[in-house]
């Protein structure tokens, strides 16, 4: 899996740490890759994205989608 971000933080302790991030395909959070760090994330068979394991996500619900109901909802508002 290719990864979709980059980052580095500098820590006064550890120094520089280094790594990448997938971004979850329900919420587009962004999220540290650990391999074997234990945390659960997931993979959804209906639009086939990584997704981060958060409460929100178990329904998919792709960002697209979520983005322009929420467009939707603006523009219902500002009328």
């Amino acid at each position: 899996m290719r990864a979709d971000g980059y980052f580095e933080v500098t820590d006064p302790e550890k120094g520089v740490i280094k790594g990448d991030t997938l971004q979850c395909g329900h919420c587009g959070r962004h999220f540290a890759v650990r391999p074997g760090s234990g945390t659960k994330r997931g993979w959804c068979l209906k639009c086939m994205k990584v997704t981060c394991g958060g409460p929100d996500c178990v329904e998919c619900t792709p960002f697209e989608k979520r983005l322009e109901a929420w467009e939707i909802r603006e523009k219902l508002r500002c009328r």
